[in-house]
């Protein structure tokens, strides 16, 4: 993972924090992934369209680790943030290969913004 430091780094340099573990927001959160998903699952993935699909799947993934954040009672202030999350909080649950992957959209949705 790239330049990604230990979740506890973020905290101590606010670019996340710990507040009220919210459930409400969190499947706020979670539906609006959720209904992007739905979204882009039926596009026809083109020259014109493929950047856009690409950055509203990247969105969904983090969307849906923010949700586990607000849920766990964190709010992250950078994506760096979410994924040092997911690694230190999720990593047995989601795998090294989909964290991974999770970085990787990061640093080439990064790339093209």
């Amino acid at each position: 993972m790239q330049n990604i430091m230990p979740f506890q780094y973020y905290l101590d340099s606010d670019l996340a924090r710990k507040c009220s573990k919210d459930p409400v927001t969190a499947k706020t959160i979670f539906t609006r992934a959720t209904k992007r998903l739905e979204y882009v699952k039926p596009q026809e993935i083109n020259q014109d369209n493929a950047s856009f699909i690409f950055e509203d799947i990247y969105e969904v993934i983090r969307e849906c680790v923010q949700a586990l954040m607000m849920k766990d009672g964190f709010k992250p202030y950078s994506h760096e943030a979410t994924i040092a999350f997911a690694i230190d909080r999720y990593r047995e649950k989601f795998g090294d290969k989909l964290i991974n992957t999770f970085d990787r959209y990061r640093v080439i949705r990064n790339e093209h913004v």
